[in-house]
């Protein structure tokens, strides 16, 4: 029941995903969407610092938590690193930054699920969503780059 549920809403989350990605693919000069497509992604990567951050709370004993100290930091760094992203210009660079950040946290919760914190269901969906989401996030990252250095070259 609970890989069904956190199925169908990680699949729901991506649909702003999907949409932003064709809207931006067609009319990439849109910033006010760009903006909130960036904001989207920031959102949904702090989420994933926070899950991690949950499921750390509930590890099973103090031994088992004390041992985990470093990814309680690494649980709080996506938030930072949207933060940051969100006033880094140029949009290209930053949807780059924001995909590294979504498979660096696609690693950490492997060596999570290895820990025995995640559940094994979890990160078959986390690959899934994430495998999605950084697809997106490419084309998006690619377009950009290819209409700033098309403006650049003209004259």
């Amino acid at each position: 029941m609970q890989f069904r549920m956190a199925t169908i809403l990680g699949l729901v989350g991506l649909i702003p995903f999907l949409v932003f990605t064709v809207f931006l693919f067609l009319y990439p000069h849109q910033l006010v969407v760009l903006g909130g497509f960036e904001d989207y992604i920031v959102i949904v990567l702090s989420f994933l610092g926070g899950l991690q951050w949950g499921l750390l709370a509930a590890a099973r004993s103090s031994s088992q938590a004390e041992s985990l100290n470093s990814y309680w930091i690494l649980g709080g760094c996506p938030p930072i690193v949207g933060w940051i992203v969100l006033y880094w210009p140029p949009y290209w660079f930053g949807f780059g930054i924001l995909a590294l950040a979504y498979i660096a946290q696609y690693f950490i919760d492997v060596r999570l699920v290895k820990l025995n914190i995640f559940p094994y269901w979890l990160l078959q969906l986390r690959r899934l969503l994430t495998t999605l989401a950084v697809l997106c996030l490419i084309v998006v990252l690619v377009r950009l780059w290819l209409v700033a250095h098309s403006l650049a070259a003209m004259p």
